[in-house]
């Protein structure tokens, strides 16, 4: 359900999904390696899902938190005994692709510096 509104792009009903997931994942299976992956997965796509809708704080908090969580995995995460076929990704490759997000979510942050140093290149 979660994944045919993330496809279908209705955002409001893919959170909804997604919390649901992230709940059940915490309660059902979040102590082993392949648990926690689907925990830092969830809230990677919550945080897309946030930043489709507009709540940049929320977008940020959740993809800093999946990235927080994904690189803490070991490197055996990636191994078959762990991932699911539907993981797609290796972990490395979907921290980078969180990165990627965050960097979207929260562009840099233009100081009076730089506001000067520009005005003065260009005058």
């Amino acid at each position: 359900d979660a994944q045919a509104s993330l496809l279908s792009c209705e955002w409001s009903s893919a959170l909804q999904a997604l919390e649901y997931v992230l709940m059940l994942a915490k309660r059902v299976d979040s102590s082993g390696v392949q648990g926690l992956r689907s925990v830092g997965e969830t809230l990677g796509q919550m945080g897309y899902v946030h930043f489709r809708l507009g709540n940049l704080n929320e977008a940020s908090s959740h993809v800093k938190a999946a990235i927080e969580l994904l690189e803490a995995l070991p490197d055996a995460a990636d191994d078959s005994e762990y991932s699911s076929p539907s993981a797609g990704v290796s972990i490395g490759t979907r921290i980078r692709q969180l990165h990627d997000l965050l960097d979207e979510i929260t562009p840099p942050v233009v100081g009076l510096s730089t506001l000067a140093d520009s005005s003065t290149a260009s005058g």
